[in-house]
Parts: structure tokens; sequence; C-alpha cells
């Protein structure tokens, strides 16, 4: 799925949309309709964000009071049908076409998501090997890709049930760990791509960090300055030294980042 074209499409319904591309972030996009802000990640497989990349995305659509959407064509399972909801760890999924009827305020279905758990995968690829199985040959068994089975063993993305079971009629073991785990999103500090710190105190703050070229720093600038203008959210960028742009000096920063009160001082000190 082409992210501007789908984009593209969103505007013609949104208020504004904050597009966050051109660095490493769990969200391609905020966007505001009908009195509804939403974090959008646009995908072609919708099952294809790991763990941490879905909690990044529910931690930052927490701290804006955003609703966390995932836009996408398929999952592992197949295509998905237009105007039907689906979830994964509590966010909503959906086409493209689901999504603008959705943001245009459209009750819409939502299927019953599938249940998923996480999986030990050390377990896994131990029995796995002690059978003789390569990664190919439980794929040919079990029906399941090899990259998914791969990922499963390094515990990158949560496992639904059917294949749950498949693998552990396989292996002749249980291999669940847990239901799908809950996801803290109210904590008063947390870091998500591409913010490096999320800080929910009596005020909001968004803090970032240089990054390795100055091109990138400007792009990820003009994208702190479009959310803090839009959203009312003041950013900083963390800096070994002075800047022109709204900056904290690392070491001070960090000396403070643990005691709330402290760092509230320092931040509406450096603010004003």
């Amino acid at each position: 799925m082409d992210k501007d074209s789908a984009l593209r499409e969103i505007s013609d319904y949104a208020e504004f949309i904050i597009k966050i591309e051109g660095v490493k972030s769990s969200i391609d996009a905020l966007t505001l309709a009908k009195k509804r802000l939403f974090a959008l990640k646009i995908l072609k497989n919708v099952d294809s964000p790991t763990k941490k990349e879905l909690i990044s995305l529910k931690k930052i659509a927490g701290f804006f009071g955003a609703i966390p959407f995932i836009i996408g064509e398929q999952s592992n399972n197949g295509r998905l049908k237009d105007y039907v909801l689906f979830e994964r760890l509590s966010i909503l999924v959906g086409t493209l076409n689901t999504f603008i009827e959705y943001m245009r305020g459209e009750s819409l279905p939502i299927k019953k998501p599938q249940e998923f758990y996480s999986i030990d995968g050390k377990r896994m690829k131990e029995l796995r090997e002690k059978k003789k199985l390569s990664l190919r040959e439980l794929s040919l068994i079990t029906g399941i890709s090899k990259e998914t089975l791969y990922r499963y063993e390094n515990e990158t993305i949560l496992i639904g049930v059917e294949n749950l079971r498949k693998l552990e009629k396989a292996l002749n073991t249980t291999l669940r760990k847990q239901i799908t785990p809950k996801v803290e999103i109210n904590e008063w500090i947390s870091s998500a791509n591409p913010f490096s710190y999320l800080i929910n105190l009596r005020k909001k703050y968004l803090i970032g960090k240089q990054m390795s070229t100055s091109s990138i720093t400007k792009r990820y600038i003009l994208i702190f300055e479009e959310i803090s203008e839009k959203l009312e959210v003041p950013y900083f960028i963390l800096s070994k030294r002075k800047s022109h742009y709204p900056f904290l000096l690392m070491s001070e920063f960090y000396s403070k980042k643990s005691k709330k009160e402290e760092l509230l001082e320092f931040l509406e000190n450096s603010s004003t």
C-alpha cells in the first residue's frame, strides 16, 4: 500500500494530517477528523509489526489522546474485507476504505479479535532442533511460512491461536506463555519512535534528539514543530551544546530525568 496515496485520500475528509516521514517511526501520521485524533500506521500486511512496534503505537496514541489505527490490505490469513474492523492488541485494524468510513463517523462491525499469545521461542527452537527439523521442514508440516516461524522463535511477534495449535501439534508440546499482555500507556515518562521521550506531568512535552546528519535532524524538527503547532504540545531537542531550535542540554536533562518535580521545574523554566 502506498502511504502517500492513502494519506491523500484521507486528507479529503480530515481537518489536518501531520505526516511522520523521513525518520524511523512507529506511526506514519496523526490526523484529526470529527473532533477525533487518530494515530495511523499504514502497511500492506497488518500482521507485520512486532510487539514492540504495536506497543509503541499505543503509547504514542495514549500520549496524544488519539485512537490507534493500522491501515492495511491483508493479514497473514488473506485479504482484509472492507467496512469491517479488526483488532490487534486492542488497536483497530482495517482497510483504507474501512478507515475512511470510520473516521467519517460511520458505525462499523468489529470482528471478534483472534486470541493472541506470547510464545516460548527458545523452547520451540530446542524442540525443533531435537526433532532434527529445519525451519523449512517445519513450515511444510504446519503450513506456516519459514519467515513467520523465525519470528516466533525470536519472540518478535505474537502468535494466533490457530498457528499455535499447529505448532504445538507438530512439536507435541505446549509453547504458549501467556495471553496478550496488557499495555501500560499512562506512564509519566516513556519512549516510542520517533520521540525519545514522551513526558506527561502537569503538562505534556515531546523530547527528541539530534540525528546522525543535519538533514535528518532538520526533518525531525519540522515534524516536531508541526505537532507542537497543531496539538499544542511543546517540544525540545536534546543537544550537547546550545542551539537555535528549542533545546535541552543532555547533561542537565539526564541528571533530572528520574526526578519528577525537578524535571518538571526544569522543563517549565526551559519553556519560558
